[in-house]
C-alpha cells in the first residue's frame, strides 16, 4: 500500500458524454474516497489529447505529474489527499 487510490478506466460512453454524467460520477467518487480513504492521494491516467477529461479533472484539483511512464497515449494526474 503506497497510500494512494488509483482510478482505473474511468470512462463515460461516447453516446452519453456531454450530459453531466462524468461530473456527477466524479463528485460521487471523490465523496466516497474522502470518506473511506481520507489521507490518501488519488492517481489517474488518461490520453493527453482528451481535453474534456483534462478540464474535468483540473476542475477537481488534479494536476499533471511526470512519473517516467508517460507515453504518447497516456499521461498521469494526481490529487493530493482530501
Amino acid at each position: 500500500d503506497d497510500g494512494t487510490v488509483n482510478l482505473i478506466h474511468f470512462m463515460i460512453d461516447g453516446g452519453e458524454q456531454g450530459k453531466g454524467y462524468g461530473k456527477a460520477a466524479m463528485e460521487q467518487l471523490l465523496s466516497r474516497i474522502r470518506k473511506d480513504y481520507p489521507d490518501q492521494g488519488i492517481w489517474l491516467s488518461l490520453h493527453p489529447q482528451n481535453m474534456v477529461a483534462i478540464r474535468l479533472y483540473k476542475d477537481y484539483g488534479f494536476e499533471f505529474q511526470v512519473i517516467g511512464l508517460e507515453t504518447d497515449e497516456e499521461v498521469f494526474m494526481y490529487l493530493r489527499s482530501l
